[in-house]
């Protein structure tokens, strides 16, 4: 009876350390290795800041803001391709409503899509060739008066 016990004791102990190995790798694989300060003006004036992961690599822009289950007001992701072109992205495994701001290689605002839709695979466009992808904290670009035109700038 005590072999049972110590056996099956120790087969607990070996699944809660995998399942703790797990969970920090999963977290590691979420982050992000750089991160910027972004500000969008309207003319000269400031209007909004917000400290910006950067996705820059295939796994980063295809990882994305994937699985996160929340976001504060000033926190977002920049996607950073290497040239301007069309864009579309979805919210795949997306667990919150997001704004996606696209912008050119000029840093002008072109479109926004606001609070796309959580775990949907609708594809949303950019209206024009961007070369950059900013997404917020859905409703943020409403409640901070963000449209196209606007500048979104950041700190390299």
């Amino acid at each position: 009876m005590k072999r049972i016990w110590f056996v099956g004791s120790m087969g607990l102990f070996f699944l809660i350390g995998f399942i703790v190995l797990w969970q920090a790798h999963s977290e590691k694989e979420l982050f992000v290795s750089q991160s910027l300060k972004g500000t969008v003006y309207a003319g000269d004036k400031v209007i909004y800041t917000a400290d910006l992961e950067v996705a820059r690599t295939p796994q980063e822009i295809e990882r994305g803001l994937m699985h996160r289950t929340a976001m504060q007001p000033q926190q977002g992701m920049l996607f950073w391709f290497q040239d301007e072109q069309p864009r579309s992205f979805w919210m795949r495994n997306t667990l919150i409503p997001l704004d996606m701001v696209f912008i050119t290689s000029t840093g002008r605002i072109t479109n926004i899509i606001h609070s796309a839709s959580p775990k949907t695979e609708t594809l949303r466009f950019s209206t024009e060739p961007v070369q950059y992808v900013v997404e917020l904290p859905g409703g943020t670009a409403a409640t901070y008066g963000i449209v196209s035109g606007h500048r979104f700038a950041w700190n390299e």
